[in-house]
Order: C-alpha cells, then structure tokens, then sequence
C-alpha cells in the first residue's frame, strides 16, 4: 500500500527586533517522474485548468533518453538542483539522500530534516499557523488572531533558526482535521476588494 507524502517550505526574516515566518507558496507546477521525464507548465489541477474550454495552458515536457551514454541528465540535475534548495546540502548523509532519495533509508533522512525544521520553527514562533498540532475550533482560538507571525529577536530563538536546513516542512495534513460543522464557509457578499477576510471568522468570534 502506497502512502501519500507531503512536503511544504518556510521560511523566516529578521527584520530590526522582530523575527517573523511564513510558508511559501510556489505558484509554478513542476512533475518529475523518476529522474528522466518532467512536466513545467502553468496548469492547475481543476477545471479552470483540465476542462478544456476555461483558461489557456501551456505546459513543457522534457524526457532524457535511457539510452544515452552521455552521463549527463537534464531531469535528473533540476531535481537534485531544488532538492537541494529545499533540503540543503550541509551534511553528507542529506546530499547523498537527495542524489537518491528513492530508498527507504534516504527518504527516512529526507523526511527527518523537515520534521525538525517544523519542530524547531514551532519551538521560536508560538501559535505557528497551520500547524497539526491546531486541529480543533478551540485549538485555534487560542491562537492570537494576526497578520503576521512574528516574535521578538532573542538569542535562543536566532540560535535554533540557524540549525535550519533549507526550506523543507512536514505539509500540516491534520490542521483543523478534528473541526466539523464548526467551519463553515464566510459569506463574502458585500466585500470590496482590499477589504480583509479572516476566514475563520464564524467560529473565532
């Protein structure tokens, strides 16, 4: 049996006493399949993209051939190229995951960089948002409702945001998984664009 896994990335600023973070979100879609075929294009996974008469695509694949004796190959170098942007490559054992992630013991290092860069990003920002720790209506309302995540600079939390390496999270699978009829869409009728939405507005107050 197959397992999804689920990667996010984040990442931090310090900006005169203030320490802040944010996920990020990469609007390009990129698909690499086995080191040799990738697919680069604009299209989302919905109708807007897939129905066929919406928005206009474009897409580029690119395959290297198996048979080719040159040693060299294109997919295979943009993968390495931004799991190392994502991982860093600051150890041995996580560079020679990335070259080969593809067994058990590489995923497990792979895997155990972004479980502790999300417990070290939790330890310096209370109230992380989202987080598989929030998975309940009462869970999030403890959380101080902000625009930004950000604390103050201390040299505790500047020494735990230096053993980062790279980019790389645990995607937060279970935030508000535990929420039922609690989460209900806002009505937005009304807005005018600028205005801000706290999309969890109809159960926080």
């Amino acid at each position: 049996m197959s397992t999804l896994v689920s990667f996010s990335l984040r990442k931090w600023e310090s900006y005169l006493e203030t320490l802040s973070t944010e996920l990020i979100y990469v609007h390009s879609k990129v698909m690499i399949i086995d080191d040799t075929t990738c697919i680069i294009g604009s299209g989302n996974i919905n109708d807007r993209s897939l129905v066929g008469y919406r928005d206009s695509e474009v897409a580029v694949v690119m395959s290297d051939d198996p048979k080719s004796n040159r040693g060299d190959s294109f997919v295979k170098s943009l993968r390495v190229s931004l799991f190392s942007e994502h991982w860093s490559t600051s150890t041995e054992e996580v560079g020679n995951a990335i070259l080969n992630p593809g067994t058990s013991e590489n995923f497990k290092v792979l895997k155990s960089v972004a479980t502790r860069n999300t417990e070290l990003y939790e330890q310096v920002f209370e109230n992380i948002i989202p987080s598989d720790r929030i998975r309940t209506a009462g869970d999030l309302k403890k959380c101080p409702r902000r625009d930004f995540i950000s604390v103050e600079v201390t040299p505790e939390r500047q020494v735990k945001l230096s053993s980062l390496m790279g980019h790389a999270v645990e995607y937060p699978l279970l935030f508000l998984s535990l929420v039922g009829d609690e989460l209900k869409p806002v009505d937005t009728a009304g807005l005018f664009l600028g205005e801000k939405l706290y999309i969890f507005d109809s159960f926080i107050n």
